[in-house]
């Protein structure tokens, strides 16, 4: 009997499963093929899987298996979750007789299906690599990928980069107002990774699935490497114990960054300040700032850094002022960044105890944002344009408020 196979599953772990997986359908998807899940055999183990833009595949146990040359067999995914929403706890699929067949108690729904013609399996080579190397590259990714362009159009920077250094794998993004990178430490566990993904580019989409997968446990342990597809299209392959996914890779020429990283050869001077200082004060000033300039503006004083953002309120504005803090270097008396970029900068680059320094160079040029418990790791933000006509002068009659420590033991 040709491509014959029937097991029993459980309803709640398939259904999540298929859940799960269809998030992954492009949503301007036409083709049916693409918006249906494969089922399939694999060592004994039920495959469940989604072959579309990002590959993706979960593996299942199941019970009272029979197979006889099993194939692949696709159903619709909304179908299929809309039956076995309606099913009781354990199920029988049954495939006979070109016949998709789900069986509970004395019900059985026959599904439409497509056939095993339309499956085109993944093979390629095995890249060795721990699941702590895969961990670090992904969390690397993880924190820069929100710094690359969000938009497909913007070709150039749509994407998260992977470039090989001497003893270094560096992964960087960059949107044209900001750019990250995290440079990884090259060991036995992520050499070959690196040599694989060396020039590669991942577009902005399939970062963010790749980190949400892989943080969610969804592949399991057991984590390995395969690189498939061709040398002009390479996809990504990632797999463990319990499911896999693949994502498409572009191998072009990327910006060159390293022009970008030579200005912090010339900077100027440096602040340093508390982490939590900043976070907690642009926290609180965030909400009432006016729509149309979402910047903070930094002013140095002797005793403080004075930061000012403009309010809803006409000609109002919110101060907040900064202690301790540290200056090298010349600065200028007044320099500006986008707030919004700043926070979400600061949030994945940095932890609460951290120390940040802010590098500056040119008037109008980048900032380089470094944070002292992750040397690995750089920011760089560009500043925004100061207008000469607005008023950054302490209205008359009020006073800077003393510092936090002075109030605390004041109180104390």
């Amino acid at each position: 009997m040709e491509n014959t196979f029937s097991f029993f599953v459980e309803t709640r772990a398939l259904l999540r499963a298929v859940r799960c997986i269809k998030r992954y359908v492009p949503a301007r998807e036409k083709a049916s093929v693409r918006k249906s899940v494969w089922l399939s055999v694999v060592d004994g183990r039920l495959k469940v899987e989604l072959d579309a833009d990002a590959r993706i595949a979960k593996f299942l146990p199941i019970e009272h298996l029979y197979e006889a040359s099993p194939h692949p067999v696709a159903v619709s995914a909304d179908l299929f979750l809309k039956v076995l929403s309606r099913c009781p706890e354990k199920i029988q699929i049954l495939f006979a007789f070109n016949k998709f067949n789900v069986m509970a108690k004395d019900t059985t729904i026959v599904l439409p299906f497509i056939g095993p013609e339309w499956y085109f399996p993944e093979s390629g080579a095995l890249v060795p690599s721990s699941a702590d190397g895969l961990s670090k590259i992904i969390d690397a990714v993880a924190r820069v990928y929100p710094s690359a362009s969000m938009d497909p159009e913007m070709d150039a920077v749509h994407f998260v980069h992977f470039a090989l250094k001497p003893g270094i794998l560096r992964v960087e993004a960059i949107n044209g107002f900001m750019y990250q990178h995290v440079e990884i430490e090259l060991d036995a566990s992520t050499s070959a990774a690196a040599f694989l993904l060396n020039g590669a580019m991942l577009p902005y989409p399939h970062a963010k699935r790749l980190t949400e997968v892989f943080r969610s446990g969804f592949l399991g342990e057991g984590l390995g490497m395969w690189l498939t597809g061709t040398k002009a299209n390479p996809k990504l392959s990632i797999f463990g114990q319990d499911g896999s996914i693949t994502l498409p890779l572009k191998n072009k020429e990327y910006l060159d960054t390293e022009k970008i990283l030579q200005i912090r050869n010339n900077v100027k001077g440096s602040i340093t300040v508390r982490q939590q200082d900043i976070v907690s004060a642009l926290g609180m000033m965030l909400p009432t700032m006016h729509k149309s300039d979402r910047g903070v503006y930094f002013t140095p004083l002797p005793d403080s850094l004075r930061l000012i953002t403009k309010t809803e309120m006409e000609g109002a504005s919110n101060t907040a002022y900064l202690a301790p803090f540290e200056v090298s270097g010349d600065l200028p008396s007044l320099f500006a960044v986008p707030e919004e970029m700043l926070l979400s900068l600061i949030a994945r680059s940095s932890s609460p105890h951290d120390d940040l320094r802010f590098e500056l160079t040119a008037s109008e040029g980048p900032i380089f944002i470094s944070a002292s418990s992750r040397p690995e790791a750089l920011s760089i933000i560009m500043p925004l344009k100061i207008s000469g006509n607005y008023s950054y002068d302490i209205p008359e009659g009020v006073s800077a408020p003393g510092h936090v420590e002075e109030k605390h033991a004041e109180v104390a």
